[in-house]
């Protein structure tokens, strides 16, 4: 057989392992991909609801919504790094079922994952076909991958699996510095642009450090015109993926300078580094399965990386890698050690990263390529160092013995199943039998292979649950009682008691909820209406309903009526007692629901602005003259607003995610409770008027005398410039590449 054909069959190998651990997913359309811990995961609390609002909108109205109204008062979909509506494979949720298209998209990024590290295993590292498939397996179901597919993390798991395929096109560049390589490795940075940008920073930092020792360690004739080739080709790499994710990246730099994120300290940052004692996950599971935190390495991985020690003279990047495999770990320690606060005061970027832990991505990489060349090297082991190696794979076992039995007989810190005592034990056998023969058949790194995919069906139940779709948004009895009232106005909840997919199925709206990408005055404006007395980041807005910084700080913090009103905002629900809040109208056991008697209309007029540009000045100046009397603006408006009116309400009388039409009588200030962003547009009576950001969070603009109908458009200039950016980018890549494989088969014909 030839070595192209045996490439291609152990690439449907890593099919078949994928299709083997997602299965029972694959086979029911039912079923959605859910953690089983208490720890929650993204796919009910985001993924799931987004795509579902999504669909939803496309659907009802026609138009791919570029905003979601369902929570947080309203945030961007266009721009907003955590949605991934300009993601291609995203698309899928238009096409299947909605829980059935997020496993097929797992699926797909797993065998992508896998096939790209076979391709930079055979082609960048040199390892045999069947070294490169163990590569592939030991990372693509890797107990950290898989823990991720179970924490919902649809982002991450796409980034991470275009990681290999960066690195072998930056590979490329750093060598060769051809059209294809420059096409990859544009095609791979867009693709975790659009998907994750912290995933491509530190891929970007890694590669970046690859493609710097491959050029340092040229050291033949026409060096520097190959360093002027590489960097005119990176630079060329950069550009086109620029413009593949103009789509994503316009509008996102349109939200930056007001993302609350930018601002993060090097504490914040570090929030979920990896505690030192969770190190001896490593080499023994934890029962801790939150994704952030999984680090073990496989036993096939601990017990072949060490082999490659003996390869280490003459195996192309082993330096490289275990150099990748101690910092990488370093680095995920955060402030544990000086290397992360050092990188942190260096390198733009870092502050938003948040989960350093992350790097572990890239030290699974390098240690399953470790040891795929442990593999490669077994056969040419001498009988001395041979018994060493027995001795530690006897050892290891035994560790891995004692790990069972005592979560076992213990549980609660080690998770270590017998399962993979058993691969340990058959991988030691399979391996000591290559000692023999030494001429081992391809075969023989299948078997291991199996043994691979074993431990990982062994290990999956912690990581990966099953869930009926149908389940993820039921209804509890106060989202029916919010549902069932004649006036849909919006919610808060102090802790958080409507879901995300409880508010998407049922038509509710809140101003509380979940979003890694916030409004810095939208922060400041939930804070001070909820009472909120944090100051720190935090993924849940408003800070008190986090877990993440005091778990018991929005027992303290005492909602304000009239600023909550300016928000539309007329039921509260919580489940202890709110103090200075009467209007009880419901209860279920500690589930409470308050009626504000502060709510205001979603859009009313006020005869009066005030220009304060401190955001806590303007809360303060609210409380103190009432919303209704005068709204504030963080500058004066460019022309004098009309005066002499008074208070009126007005009335919303259409609605879809991205337009909203209003009947306002003036003269005065029109508010709007819509979130204020740059991507908003206003019409009165059909002419073009600037929307200010009015009350600290919302809209806002002046109306003349008399009756008006005031249309607000969210259409960012970043989405409506940038898709034709990225289609136009794609044409031309289309275009030339095929004129380069065109000529390429022309002259070899």
């Amino acid at each position: 057989m030839t070595d192209r054909r045996v490439d291609w069959v152990l690439r449907l190998v890593i099919v078949g392992a994928v299709l083997t651990l997602l299965a029972p997913w694959l086979l029911d359309e039912n079923l959605a991909i859910i953690s089983p811990t208490e720890l929650g995961t993204d796919f009910v609390t985001k993924q799931w609801p987004n795509a579902a609002y999504i669909v939803r909108a496309w659907r009802q109205w026609g138009e791919i919504p570029l905003w979601r109204t369902s929570a947080l008062g309203g945030v961007p979909i266009a721009g907003n790094p955590s949605m991934l509506l300009a993601y291609p494979l995203y698309w899928l949720v238009f096409l299947f079922p909605i829980g059935w298209a997020f496993t097929l998209y797992f699926a797909l990024h797993l065998v992508w994952a896998g096939w790209g590290v076979y391709g930079l295993a055979r082609r960048v590292v040199r390892l045999s076909p069947g070294g490169a498939l163990l590569a592939a397996l030991l990372f693509a179901l890797s107990a950290k991958v898989v823990a991720h597919v179970g924490g919902g993390h649809v982002d991450v798991v796409a980034a991470v699996a275009w990681l290999p395929w960066l690195w072998l096109a930056g590979d490329g560049l750093a060598r060769r510095a051809g059209w294809l390589p420059v096409v990859g490795a544009a095609v791979a940075v867009a693709a975790q642009a659009l998907t994750h940008l912290p995933t491509l920073w530190l891929s970007v930092l890694v590669v970046g450090w690859w493609g710097l020792s491959v050029r340092l360690a040229d050291r033949e004739p026409g060096t520097l015109r190959r360093w002027l080739r590489a960097g005119g080709a990176g630079l060329g790499a950069l550009a086109l993926a620029m413009g593949l994710s103009a789509v994503q990246m316009w509008p996102f730099l349109e939200l930056l300078p007001f993302s609350s994120r930018g601002a993060m300290t090097l504490s914040e940052v570090n929030q979920y580094a990896l505690p030192i004692p969770l190190l001896v996950g490593l080499g023994l599971p934890t029962a801790l399965a939150f994704p952030e935190w999984v680090v073990y390495a496989g036993a096939v991985t601990l017990m072949l990386s060490p082999v490659s020690w003996l390869a280490r003279g003459r195996a192309t990047g082993w330096r490289f890698l275990v150099a990748l495999v101690v910092l990488g770990m370093i680095f995920s320690l955060g402030r544990a050690t000086p290397l992360f606060p050092l990188l942190f005061w260096i390198l733009p970027g870092m502050n938003w990263l948040r989960v350093p832990s992350r790097m572990m991505f890239l030290v699974q990489l390098a240690w399953a390529l470790l040891a795929g060349m442990g593999w490669d090297v077994l056969g040419q082991v001498r009988v001395r160092r041979a018994f060493a190696l027995v001795g530690w794979w006897v050892a290891l076992i035994l560790l891995l013995t004692i790990g069972a039995v005592w979560s076992f007989r213990f549980p609660g810190a080690l998770a270590v199943s017998f399962g993979s005592v058993g691969v340990a034990a058959a991988t030691a056998a399979v391996l000591m039998g290559r000692f023999r023969v030494r001429a081992a058949r391809r075969y023989v790194s299948v078997l291991l292979a199996v043994l691979v995919v074993l431990e990982v069906l062994a290990l999956a139940p912690q990581f990966i649950a099953q869930e009926q779709v149908s389940t993820l948004a039921a209804p509890t009895p106060v989202v029916d009682f919010l549902t069932s009232q004649p006036a849909r106005s919006r919610v808060y909840s102090t802790h958080g008691l409507i879901s995300l997919a409880q508010a998407v199925t049922n038509g509710l709206e809140t101003v509380d909820g979940n979003d890694p990408f916030q409004f810095d005055h939208y922060v400041r404006w939930a804070n001070a209406a909820s009472g909120c007395d944090l100051e720190a980041y935090a993924v849940a807005v408003p800070t008190c309903i986090s877990n993440e910084v005091d778990p018991h700080a929005y027992l303290r913090a005492q909602p304000e009526q009239e600023l909550l009103g300016i928000g539309n905002v007329r039921y509260v629900v919580a489940d202890h007692s709110l103090n200075w809040w009467p209007s009880l109208i419901w209860q279920a056991g500690a589930v409470r629901v308050y009626e504000n008697p502060a709510v205001l209309p979603r859009a009313f007029v006020v005869p009066g602005i005030a220009v304060e540009g401190d955001d806590a000045a303007a809360l303060t100046l609210l409380q103190t003259y009432g919303p209704q009397e005068t709204a504030t603006l963080p500058h004066a408006p460019e022309s004098e607003p009309p005066s002499g009116g008074s208070y009126r309400a007005g009335k919303v009388v259409h609605r879809t995610p991205n337009h909203v039409k209003v009947r306002a009588d003036g003269p005065g200030w029109l508010v709007l409770g819509e979130v204020w962003a740059p991507g908003w547009r206003a019409f009165v009576d059909g002419v073009q008027a600037q929307v200010y950001r009015t009350d600290v969070a919302f809209c806002g603009l002046p109306v003349p005398n008399g009756s008006h109908t005031v249309t607000l458009v969210y259409a960012p200039r970043g989405w409506m410039w940038g898709r034709w950016v990225s289609l136009g980018t794609a044409a031309l890549i289309i275009v030339v590449t095929a004129v380069v494989l065109w000529g390429r088969r022309r002259n070899a014909a």
